[in-house]
């Protein structure tokens, strides 16, 4: 569909801020808020946010977010939103900004936290968790939010030119007080900006990863809360000895963490590492190798636990930007997916990490070279199988029946082909061989089982949010599947 235009007529968007991390946040499959800032690298304006309740095609008004009575400095911002941890049910996004209006960029910096409690859009006071004056060349770039299993929230804020400056402190009182801790053996300097923090280590909540480029290497940092320690492990020595793109996202589910990241000064290859257990970290295959230069990059976990990457820049070469899917935590991706209708060079892709519009569906926002306009678009993936030719069983599905009785699918991989065994609609509740194999041909026509299973993978809500209808019928849904399909951009 064409290009959403999600921040207000006559707003300038800043294209230039340091650590622009996870400023888009999804609550539901219809609710999202955008977090921005006005300004531009060093002049003066605002943080507001936009809420859309209809899955991104429309965006409200703008709420502004920081609390001061003139407009302010801002270098960097950061959001962290309660869900995004494994084990919490909270409704508030975490707000981090470095406020440098107090002379500029060069001078001092004020690191800001405030929450946005989303039950009721209600903001909380605004706080000052650190400050930092270093008479010149400061550069206070951000202050980075983040919640630990523990429900304690930690909060990073990083700056400095030539001696680096960074403070790790920690608030368990929604961010009234905040104690100091160690960041002895992490080094913080401006030019290596690109830092990520996620909740770490399965056996203690309160503990923390901190993912951090250098010219030495990708780094993972495991700080320990009980003895206020950190602990370094290169992850990657093999990146390129400039600044690069990365991030990184926690999935819920079983509390592993991957990290995305260009391997290379020519952002010409884009890598994925899983992180388990404590410090175990593995490379998965690349997601794009030697192709044309990319910028930013994002990285989420959808519905079913997949990961979605997207970058700007497209595989192939030409402007745009590229999505891809993995099923399998990384070891194989998806063809890629263009996900912007206009395809102008992008200068700052951002991805709904963590949390997702829909089953099989992501809504991200970008701007682009030539304007200071935050465009967002919507993209469903296809389901793409490997094409070995080794036989196997990849599911048994328990599908939605018109009739009183369930029906199991049982599917059977083989050469990349799908072959479904489908139980009748009877007492049986198992698979049944002698049912006639029904193959997926190139030419798809979708059956009413296919209607029934997208029924029973997604929720009244979806539904509605997919179509604006209360029910769909089988013969527009079949429309709208076989248009999908047609144009590879379907997801069942």
């Amino acid at each position: 569909m064409a290009d959403i235009k999600v921040t207000p007529n006559g707003v300038t968007v800043s294209q230039n801020l340091r650590n622009l991390v996870h400023r888009l946040v999804w609550t539901s499959i219809t609710v999202g808020y955008y977090f921005y800032f006005t300004g531009t690298t060093n002049s003066t304006g605002d943080i507001y946010y936009v809420k859309t309740t209809d899955s991104g095609t429309t965006w409200g008004s703008a709420v502004q977010v920081n609390s001061d009575a003139s407009s302010i400095i801002v270098r960097g911002l950061s959001t962290w939103y309660d869900q995004w941890t494994p084990g919490n049910s909270g409704d508030i996004i975490h707000i981090g900004w470095s406020d440098c209006t107090e002379g500029g960029i060069n001078a001092k910096a004020y690191f800001r936290y405030r929450r946005l409690n989303t039950s009721g859009d209600s903001l909380g006071t605004q706080r000052t968790v650190d400050t930092r004056d270093n008479g010149s060349r400061l550069r206070g770039y951000v202050g980075v939010p983040c919640v630990a299993r523990s429900d304690a929230i930690y909060y990073l804020s990083y700056s400095g030119f030539g001696t680096d400056f960074g403070s790790w402190k920690r608030s368990t009182d929604a961010g009234a007080n905040w104690t100091t801790l160690s960041l002895t053996n992490v080094t913080l300097q401006w030019a290596s900006s690109e830092v990520r923090i996620v909740p770490g280590n399965d056996d203690d909540a309160d503990d923390m990863y901190l993912v951090k480029w250098s010219p030495g290497g990708l780094f993972l940092y495991w700080y320990d809360y009980s003895g206020d320690v950190w602990t370094a492990t290169v992850m990657d020595a093999d990146v390129g000895s400039n600044s690069i793109n990365l991030d990184s996202c926690t999935r819920v589910s079983d509390k592993h963490s991957f990290v995305v990241y260009n391997l290379d000064d020519s952002h010409l290859t884009l890598e994925c590492i899983e992180i388990t257990g404590n410090t175990t970290s593995t490379q998965r295959t690349n997601i794009l190798t030697d192709t044309v230069a990319h910028t930013s990059i994002g990285i989420g976990i959808d519905p079913r636990n997949d990961l979605v990457v997207v970058y700007g820049g497209l595989e192939g070469g030409g402007s745009g930007i590229g999505a891809k899917k993995s099923q399998d935590d990384g070891v194989s991706w998806t063809s890629e997916t263009q996900v912007d209708e206009d395809a102008a060079d992008v200068d700052d892709a951002q991805i709904a990490t963590r949390s997702f519009q829909a089953v099989g569906t992501i809504f991200l926002v970008w701007t682009t070279d030539s304007s200071t306009i935050v465009y967002g678009n919507t993209v469903t993936f296809v389901l793409v199988s490997p094409s070995d030719k080794v036989a196997r069983v990849t599911g048994l599905v328990h599908h939605w029946a018109a009739g009183p009785n369930p029906v199991y699918q049982l599917e059977i991989m083989t050469g990349g082909l799908f072959s479904q065994y489908f139980s009748p609609i009877s007492a049986t509740n198992e698979p049944e061989p002698t049912i006639p194999v029904e193959r997926k041909a190139p030419v798809w026509r979708p059956t009413l089982l296919d209607y029934g299973k997208w029924l029973a993978d997604h929720t009244h809500a979806e539904q509605v949010a997919i179509f604006g209808e209360e029910a769909v019928s089988f013969a527009d849904w079949s429309r709208w599947a076989i248009g999908l399909r047609a144009m590879g951009r379907g997801m069942l």
